[in-house]
C-alpha cells in the first residue's frame, strides 16, 4: 500500500483520473472501460508571448506609497499601490486536449485501476463481454512517448477508435496511418489594469502577435487491421495495441517571438515518435523503469504499519482509522509526482505540476513565488533528487536576466527583481489585483535560497561560483538599494506585505504595514547565503566589505 495508488471503479472527474508524466508530457488517464479518456498537455503551451510590461509613474508611486507607510498611513499607502503600481496579469498554461478510445464494451466487472509509484506504470483490469482485458499506460523520459497498450488475456480480438479534442485553435487528419493535431495557443490572453483577472484568449492573424505554434501526433501498433476514417483511426480484430503519442511545440524562449522565432517542431514530433515506434514495446518499458527508479530509489522511508487490510486510496482516504502507512504513501506518492513533472530539459512544475484540463486554469495555473513555487521544491534536496532542481534554476536564470528592467522602472535599482507570479514569459512585474499578494518584491529572494541549498546538499564549489552565486548577487544588490531606514536606524523592507494575509485597522481590513518579518528575514536569510559564500572564496575582499556588513533589522 505505501507504494500503489489503487481504486475499484474508473474515473469519473478529472482529478480522480491518475496523472503520468516525464517532465514535458502529462496525462491524466481516467481508465474508463466503455470510452476511456486521456487528458494530455506539454510543459510549453502557453498563451502569450514575449511582451515588455511596465508601468508609467510606478516608481514615484512606490515611494509615494512608502512614504505613506512610514508614516502609519496604511489604507492609504494600500490604495496607492493598487491603483498606480500593479500591471496586467501572466499569460495561462493551456491544455493540450484529450485522446478518446471508444471500446463499445456494455457491461464490465471485476475492475480495478493501480498506479504503481515504484515504477510509475498505470494498469487497469476488467472483464468484459465474457473477457479479461488489461490496459497499461506510462510517459517515458529517455523516448519522449506515451505509451498505452491493451490487450486481452485470453488473446481473443476486440475492436476500438481513437479520436482527439483539443480546445485551441486547430486541425486533425490522419497522414500515413497517424492522427495529426496542428494548432495554436493564444497570442494574447492579458489582464488590463483594474480588469476582471482573466480576459478570453485571443488569437491574431499578425504574425508577430501569434502564439505558440504546436502539433501532437498519436499512432498505432496492433497485429490487427488499421483503418483511416476521417480524422479518427479504427482498429479493428487486434489481440494487442499498442498506442503511441508524443508533442512538440514552437517555444524556443522566454524572449523569442514563437511564430516568427519559435523552433521547428513538427518534423522533430514526428522524429520522436517515428524514433520510440521503432523500439520494441518491452524495451521501452524497461527502459522507462530504470530511468524512473534511478531517482525513486534512492529514498526509503519506514514508519511501520498495522498490516490493515487493503483498502481502495479513496476508502483508505475516508477511513477514521489511520494506519502509518497512509503517511508513507503521501511521501512517496509526493516524490512521485516531482520526478512526473520536473525533469532535465523540462519547465519547471507550476502551480499544478503540469497537468491542465483548462483554457482558463485556476491562478493561470503559473507559477506562485509567494510560496507555492518554492514549496513544490522543498522535497527535491532531502530526497536526494537535486537533477529535479534544473528545471528550477532554469526559471531563476530567466528571471535575473528579465527582472533587471522591473528594477530599473519600479524601484529605480540595480540587480533584479520577480515579485508574487511568473510565467513562461519570465513575467516579472507586480501583477494587477490587492497588495496583499501582487506586491510581493521578495519572490527573487526568496528562490535564491534554492540555488544556495543545492550547494549545501551536493557541495559542488563549482555549482556555486559559476551558476548560483552570480544570481544571488543580483538579486542581493536590488534589495541593497531598496532598504529603507527606520526611525530606529534599523534597515526594513517598506512597505511590506505577508504573502495573502490582513490584519484589523482601526475595525478595517488592511495588507499592507510599514514592514513585514516574512519579507526581512527573506532578505535577511539571502544576505546571509551571499556571506557564506564569501567563506568559500576570500579572494572576493570587495564583496565583503560591501554587503557583509548589511542586516536587515542591524542598525546603519
Amino acid at each position: 500500500m505505501e507504494n500503489s495508488l489503487l481504486y475499484f471503479s474508473p474515473a469519473q472527474y478529472y482529478m480522480e483520473a491518475l496523472p503520468l508524466g516525464n517532465g514535458t508530457i502529462g496525462a491524466m488517464c481516467y481508465s474508463g472501460v466503455k470510452t476511456d479518456e486521456i487528458s494530455l498537455n506539454h510543459d510549453t503551451l502557453y498563451a502569450g508571448r514575449p511582451k515588455t510590461v511596465t508601468r508609467e509613474g510606478a516608481y514615484e508611486s512606490w515611494k509615494k506609497a512608502q512614504k505613506l507607510a512610514m508614516e502609519g498611513q496604511y489604507k492609504e499607502s494600500k490604495l496607492e499601490l493598487q491603483e498606480h503600481f500593479m500591471t496586467v496579469g501572466t499569460q495561462p498554461y493551456m491544455a493540450f486536449g484529450s485522446l478518446f478510445l471508444h471500446f463499445g464494451f456494455t457491461e464490465y466487472t471485476e475492475y480495478q485501476r493501480s498506479l504503481d509509484l515504484t515504477t510509475a506504470v498505470l494498469t487497469s483490469r476488467f472483464a468484459a463481454d465474457g473477457k479479461k482485458y488489461i490496459k497499461t499506460a506510462f510517459v517515458s523520459y529517455p523516448h519522449k512517448v506515451l505509451v498505452y497498450r491493451i490487450e486481452a488475456e485470453d488473446h481473443s480480438s476486440f475492436s476500438f477508435k481513437v479520436s482527439a479534442d483539443c480546445p485551441l485553435n486547430h486541425t486533425k487528419q490522419i497522414q500515413h496511418g497517424m492522427l495529426v493535431i496542428d494548432g495554436e495557443c493564444p497570442g494574447e490572453s492579458f489582464t488590463p489594469v483594474n480588469a476582471p483577472y482573466c480576459d478570453p484568449p485571443a488569437y491574431s492573424d499578425v504574425d508577430e502577435e501569434k502564439g505558440i505554434q504546436f502539433r501532437g501526433v498519436v499512432k498505432v501498433l496492433c497485429d490487427g487491421n488499421i483503418i483511416e476514417d476521417n480524422d479518427r483511426i479504427k482498429v479493428e480484430n487486434t489481440t494487442c495495441a499498442t498506442l503511441y503519442f508524443t508533442a512538440d511545440t514552437s517555444y524556443n524562449g522566454y524572449d523569442k517571438l514563437p511564430f516568427l522565432q519559435g523552433k521547428e517542431y513538427k518534423d522533430a514530433c514526428l522524429k520522436m515518435l517515428k524514433d520510440a515506434c521503432e523500439i520494441s514495446y518491452e524495451d521501452i518499458k524497461k527502459t522507462h523503469i530504470a530511468d524512473y527508479q534511478s531517482y525513486y530509489n534512492r529514498v526509503c522511508l519506514e514508519l511501520g504499519s498495522e498490516k490493515t487490510e487493503d483498502l481502495p486510496t479513496d476508502e483508505l482516504l475516508k477511513s477514521e482509522k489511520r494506519d502509518n502507512s497512509l503517511y508513507t504513501l503521501m511521501f512517496n506518492y509526493n516524490r512521485y509526482l516531482l520526478i512526473a513533472s520536473s525533469r532535465a530539459g523540462s519547465k519547471a512544475t507550476n502551480l499544478q505540476g503540469i497537468w491542465n484540463n483548462r483554457v482558463q486554469p485556476f491562478w493561470h495555473s503559473n507559477y506562485i513565488m509567494n510560496i507555492n513555487t518554492q514549496m513544490n521544491y522543498w522535497p527535491v534536496l532531502p530526497c536526494n533528487m537535486p537533477e529535479l532542481m534544473e528545471p528550477l534554476e532554469d526559471l531563476i536564470r530567466v528571471l535575473s536576466v528579465a527582472g533587471e528592467k522591473t528594477a530599473r522602472d519600479f524601484y529605480h535599482a540595480r540587480g533584479f527583481v520577480a515579485h508574487h507570479t511568473t510565467d513562461i514569459w519570465g513575467f516579472t512585474a507586480p501583477i494587477c489585483g490587492l497588495p496583499q499578494y501582487a506586491y510581493f518584491p521578495i519572490g527573487s529572494g526568496w528562490l535564491c535560497q534554492h540555488l544556495f541549498d543545492t550547494y549545501v546538499y551536493t557541495l559542488d564549489k563549482e555549482y556555486l561560483r559559476e551558476r548560483a552565486f552570480p544570481i544571488m548577487k543580483k538579486a542581493a544588490e536590488f534589495y541593497l538599494d531598496i532598504l529603507t531606514e527606520d526611525t530606529d536606524h534599523t534597515l526594513m523592507l517598506c512597505p511590506g506585505t505577508s504573502p495573502e494575509n490582513n490584519f484589523l485597522l482601526n475595525g478595517e481590513d488592511c495588507d499592507v504595514s510599514k514592514s513585514s518579518a516574512m519579507m526581512n528575514m527573506a532578505v535577511r536569510r539571502l544576505f546571509l547565503d551571499c556571506k557564506r559564500h564569501v567563506r568559500y572564496w576570500k579572494s572576493r575582499t570587495a564583496f565583503i566589505k560591501r554587503y557583509v556588513p548589511v542586516w536587515i533589522g542591524s542598525k546603519v
